[in-house]
């Protein structure tokens, strides 16, 4: 459609008006008339609100989105300190145990 508007005389306009008005929104027969009226033409509240639920439905997959990613990385962030606790109870157990061991070596040589 060019950039230039479309003169329409008054009857014109009247009649293509009341003819949208009584065709189904969304037919060929609508989209035709709407053209014709260019700019004149009202508001297409079909596709106002498909536009609508589109953007709330691309909203709602960045959302869902970023609360995957942040429940990913606190998974993690949860499986690396549960690793971290566990290897600092077998160091403690193994210091413990050389302890043990020394303190029986210890003991043997004062017996001896």
């Amino acid at each position: 459609m060019s950039s230039k508007v479309k003169f329409i005389s008054r009857r014109r306009k009247a009649e293509l008006l009341r003819k949208l008005s009584e065709a189904q929104e969304g037919s060929e027969e609508a989209k035709s008339l709407r053209e014709q009226l260019g700019h004149h033409a009202p508001p297409d509240y079909a596709k106002i609100e498909a536009e609508r639920l589109a953007a709330e439905k691309a909203a709602k997959a960045v959302v869902e989105k970023r609360l995957a990613e942040e429940k990913a990385r606190k998974e993690a962030e949860a499986k690396a300190a549960a690793e971290k606790k566990r290897k600092a109870e077998e160091a403690a157990k193994k210091k413990k145990a050389a302890a043990a061991k020394a303190k029986a070596e210890a003991k043997k040589k004062k017996e001896d």
